[in-house]
């Protein structure tokens, strides 16, 4: 009878870990779409999320640039580049020595 109840007691305890673990799960599973989201709120959009790594050799016609931000060689990112945001919702990297470059932020200004 006692060996019963300990088994039992040793039941309940493994039941009560494992929602333990459901819920710090779901906090995680709550808590990443917010770090994620806070990494867009300060200041560059791309900052921290990905880094260009080559330039465009495409014209990128005026009427499909919606913005653009500048990236900046630092820890994260090794080259500088002008991040355009296209209306299409993607972003292309482009040479921020570039007269096309120049020309396309002359665009969105």
């Amino acid at each position: 009878m006692l060996l019963l109840l300990l088994l039992l007691l040793l039941l309940l305890m493994l039941l009560l870990l494992l929602q333990l673990l459901m819920l710090l799960l779901l906090l995680l599973l709550l808590l990443l779409p917010l770090i994620y989201l806070s990494l867009f709120i300060q200041g560059n959009p791309m900052k921290g999320l990905i880094c260009c790594l080559s330039y465009t050799k495409r014209q990128l016609p005026c009427k499909r640039l919606l913005a653009y931000s500048l990236q900046t060689i630092n820890q994260n990112c090794d080259i500088n580049a002008v991040i355009f945001h296209m209306t299409n919702g993607r972003f292309v990297c482009a040479d921020p020595l570039s007269s096309q470059t120049r020309r396309g932020m002359q665009c969105v200004e």
